[in-house]
């Protein structure tokens, strides 16, 4: 493991594969699979990856790698597709933000439970009704596909 001692223990030096990656010395694709989040998703920024490599970091444990990757220009209706049913609200935000989706994704969000994805997607009213519920609704639990 690349770094310092500390505590009795590697410690890991994700700023130093970082600064290699930003100054060519590791490509985006090999970035792509490093063990740290924050090195996976800088390179999930970069353009050049390859589809695969693309389609692996949108299933990324990281939601901060997922993020990105919804961030990118280049991503293919299915992946946006996937994105758009992202456990993370995060990231279903960044998607809901974009003005290139697929009707299917669309559709998705209007029917979502977080508010700033319903304001990202345009539905300010579906967005102001979750926000007057007493509760907060977990759209982890119960099923994905929510009946209103």
């Amino acid at each position: 493991m690349t770094g310092r001692r500390g505590r009795g223990r590697m410690m890991d030096d994700w700023y130093a594969r970082l600064t290699a990656l930003e100054g060519g010395d590791v490509g985006p694709t090999d970035a792509a699979f490093d063990r740290s989040g924050v090195v996976r998703a800088r390179a999930a920024s970069m353009p050049g990856l390859p589809r695969a490599v693309v389609a692996r970091l949108a299933d990324d444990p990281d939601v901060n790698v997922r993020c990105r990757v919804a961030r990118r220009p280049d991503l293919s209706e299915a992946i946006l597709d996937d994105l758009a049913w992202d456990e993370s609200p995060a990231v279903r935000r960044v998607v809901a933000a974009r003005t290139d989706l697929p009707a299917r994704a669309v559709e998705r969000l209007r029917c979502d439970v977080d508010a700033d994805v319903l304001d990202a997607i345009g539905e300010p009213f579906r967005a102001a009704a979750i926000r007057a519920l007493d509760v907060p609704v977990d759209p982890r639990a119960g099923e994905r596909r929510w009946p209103f």
